[in-house]
C-alpha cells in the first residue's frame, strides 16, 4: 500500500524542465509567445529544415530551453515585415 501512494505522488510533481518548456511556450491566454520548429515551419509553409537553416543564419532568432528549441513570435513577424514586398493586390 504505501509502494503505490509513493508512485502516486511521483507522478503529482512533473520534471521542471517539462514546466518550463511548456510555460514559456504558452502565454495564459491567446497565441503562444514561442514557437516550436515545427510551428514554424507549418505556419511558414516551409519544410523544418529549411527553419533550420534560417536560425543557423541568423534570419530567425532562437531561445533555447533543455535539449528544445524555440522561436519567438516576435523575431517570426520581424522576420516577415523584412521578407514581405511593398506590393498590394
Amino acid at each position: 500500500m504505501n509502494r503505490h501512494r509513493r508512485r502516486q505522488n511521483a507522478r503529482q510533481h512533473t520534471p521542471m524542465i517539462w514546466m518550463v518548456s511548456s510555460l514559456a511556450s504558452r502565454e495564459l491566454y491567446g497565441e503562444p509567445y514561442l514557437l516550436s520548429q515545427d510551428e514554424v515551419a507549418h505556419r511558414l509553409s516551409i519544410s523544418r529544415t529549411t527553419v533550420w537553416r534560417l536560425l543557423k543564419d541568423g534570419e530567425l532568432e532562437s531561445v533555447r530551453i533543455g535539449a528544445r528549441t524555440f522561436v519567438s513570435k516576435s523575431s517570426l513577424d520581424q522576420f516577415l515585415i523584412r521578407h514581405t514586398s511593398g506590393r498590394s493586390e
